[in-house]
């Protein structure tokens, strides 16, 4: 009960602060809310070694500092005027000795189905970050831990939510989350860990979000229906956990994308990656290898959903032409994507095998444009 007890403390003594600050604040500071979370749940193990070091439940607290937007911008009102914020995690991974704790900074972005006024409601929320772990896989002092090979890593997390307000500014929460914490193969080994929690929280807003005034954006829609995009990306990965050899794959994609709404896209991406290491894994499995073999190609589906500047962006696929047979067909990309201009992008992604064995994580630039 540790966990709960500092989310109430942590909660109890912002909230204080907030109070005795409240009514000096601006229009915006006084859509800001603060929230505290505690989490209780398990690690769902992967692999028999994972579940073999196990031997406790995952307990962590979480705190956000979120905004409850108003519609200045289009995709607000879209999505119901969500919130939006930036958040920290702390919590146990199964076993303390092996595994360690977990720290996460992300950002998040929180969309409820009903009305602010509702005393109920039902919502979900995506975060996004990086995450500190306090012990990952050493050969001499924690060879045991084949889950994590890097103390940094990326934190992904998924949560389905209910809402009651207890009065208009302070409402209770309850929900369940995915949350996954992994270094995207940087580091082997890269097996990762995937958590499934309940949580519990109470959520304090510097006013009352019922009567925040909503503003009518005078931006407008994406005129095109089609998009083009061509990007370029490259990544690092450890292929040898004992040498610690790093390569750089190299990707180049060509994607079409037809509006479905106005906030998703659905289409087709054609892409093709350099990877160094292909050749010399072929080789050390006995067959025999050719430069080419460092090529792969991939089919992928594609949708994307846009939130203003920011997209995520899901790819499941397969391969085309892939000599390495042993990461089997499946080729999937999940990641993110932020507009720099009417046609350049930055994007981050995450390239996989199977449904959620990962490659290598890619960061690029892309060129799109619509018609």
């Amino acid at each position: 009960m540790n966990y709960l007890y500092k989310s109430l403390f942590t909660f109890i003594l912002i909230c204080y602060c907030a109070r005795s600050a409240q009514g000096q604040g601006t229009s915006w500071t006084n859509r800001l809310y603060i929230e505290s979370d505690f989490h209780y749940g398990f690690v769902t193990p992967h692999h028999m070694f994972i579940t073999y070091f196990i031997n406790d439940h995952v307990q962590g607290y979480q705190l956000n500092i979120g905004l409850h937007t108003n519609g200045e911008k289009k995709w607000h009102q879209y999505y119901n005027y969500p919130n939006i914020g930036l958040g920290f995690y702390h919590s146990g991974l199964g076993n303390n000795q092996v595994f360690g704790h977990t720290n996460a900074l992300f950002y998040y972005v929180e969309r409820f189905f009903f009305c602010q006024n509702k005393k109920l409601n039902f919502g979900n929320r995506i975060s996004f970050g990086m995450s500190y772990n306090t012990k990952k896989y050493d050969i001499k002092n924690d060879n045991f831990n084949m889950a994590i090979g890097s103390k940094l890593n990326v934190f992904l997390s998924y949560c389905i939510e209910g809402m009651y307000r207890i009065s208009p500014f302070l409402s209770l929460k309850l929900g369940v989350g995915f949350t996954h914490t992994s270094n995207g193969n940087f580091r082997e080994p890269n097996k990762g860990l995937n958590l499934i929690t309940a949580f519990t929280g109470l959520q304090y807003s510097f006013s009352d979000p019922a009567k925040t005034q909503t503003i009518t954006s005078k931006g407008e829609d994406e005129n095109g229906k089609n998009q083009f995009l061509i990007t370029t990306a490259l990544g690092r990965k450890q292929t040898d956990i004992i040498t610690k050899q790093m390569v750089t794959p190299l990707a180049l994609s060509v994607e079409y994308s037809r509006k479905i709404s106005r906030t998703s896209w659905v289409g087709i991406s054609i892409n093709q990656y350099y990877d160094p290491s292909l050749k010399q894994k072929i080789e050390s499995s006995g067959d025999t290898a050719a430069l080419g073999d460092n090529v792969r190609i991939s089919l992928n589906l594609s949708y994307e959903l846009k939130m203003g500047r920011l997209s995520y962006v899901f790819q499941p696929g397969i391969y085309l032409k892939n000599n390495y047979l042993m990461d089997g067909v499946i080729s999937n990309r999940l990641g993110f994507r932020y507009q720099l201009n009417s046609h350049l992008l930055a994007c981050v992604t995450i390239k996989a095998h199977w449904l959620a064995i990962a490659d290598f994580i890619e960061c690029g630039i892309g060129y799109q444009w619509q018609k």
